[in-house]
């Protein structure tokens, strides 16, 4: 699965982008919301992790700008937040992120999570990619 790692601190999204590489995906780094819309109107990444807090444009931005394309409706989002209150998961919620995660992560439960994501992902012809 290829996947778009977008955080405004250049450690936290290495760090991401490594460990997600090490469990088999393909990935794309972003630093800053900005970049992160353009570049994942670039690569169509079939899931996203993005850091919600971000400067220049917040990871709900984000989201909503790949959910408003139209290749954007299936890819699988995730909120990436140091933020673990009720308010910013229902702004997650609508701005169609699929999944919230509080930072620190938990490498295995995480890895766990995008696998099941990965595995749910099917092309049109029923092959996993």
């Amino acid at each position: 699965m290829h996947i778009l790692v977008a955080d405004d601190t250049a450690d936290c999204a290495e760090a991401m982008a490594c460990l997600l590489r090490i469990a088999g995906h393909s990935v794309s780094v972003a630093l800053g919301g900005t970049h992160a819309i353009a570049l994942s109107a670039a690569v169509h990444p079939h899931a996203a992790v993005l850091d919600i807090s971000m400067p220049d444009v917040d990871g709900y931005s984000v989201a909503t700008s790949i959910r408003q394309s139209e290749w954007g409706r299936a890819v699988h989002l995730i909120a990436f937040s140091g933020w673990n209150d009720m308010r910013s998961r229902q702004r997650a919620a609508a701005a169609g992120f699929d999944l919230y995660v509080v930072k620190p992560i938990d490498p295995l439960p995480f890895l766990k999570q995008i696998n099941e994501l990965a595995a749910r992902r099917t092309t049109a012809a029923g092959e996993l990619y």
